[in-house]
C-alpha cells in the first residue's frame, strides 16, 4: 500500500489499557506523520479532528485517552425494583481512527475500465 493511502485511509481501533501507548503516540503525531491518526471519537460518537490542533493540544487529548467523557446532561440513576442494582450500561471505549499500517485486512475494489 502507497503511503498516500495509508495516511488517508484510517483503522478505528477502540483504546484498551494495553494499546493506550500507542495510541497516545499516534495522536501525538497527527495526521501529517506516519505513524499517526486522523481523528479521536469519543464515548458519544463525536469526534475531533487532529488537523486542526496543535501539538500540545494533542498532547492533552492523548493523555486523556482512558478518562471517561465528562456528560452534560445529568442521567437518573436506574435502578431495578429499588434494590440498587445499576441498569446503566458501562461506558464504551474512546476510539483512535488511526492510519493504516502492517497486518490491517483491507479490501480494494478496482473501479471497471469503461471503453
Amino acid at each position: 500500500m502507497p503511503p498516500v493511502f495509508a495516511k488517508k485511509l484510517t483503522f478505528p481501533e477502540p483504546v484498551t489499557v494495553h494499546n493506550v501507548a500507542l495510541m497516545r503516540q499516534l495522536v501525538i503525531n497527527g495526521p501529517d506523520v506516519y505513524p499517526g491518526a486522523i481523528a479521536v471519537r469519543a464515548e458519544d460518537g463525536t469526534e475531533t479532528l487532529l488537523a486542526k490542533q496543535t501539538v500540545e493540544q494533542r498532547t492533552a487529548l492523548a493523555s486523556q485517552l482512558l478518562t471517561p467523557q465528562e456528560h452534560t446532561s445529568r442521567q437518573a440513576k436506574g435502578t431495578f425494583a429499588g434494590l440498587g442494582t445499576s441498569t446503566r450500561t458501562p461506558p464504551a471505549n474512546k476510539t483512535v481512527l488511526r492510519h493504516l499500517r502492517d497486518g490491517d485486512i483491507l479490501l480494494l475494489n478496482r473501479q471497471p475500465t469503461l471503453h
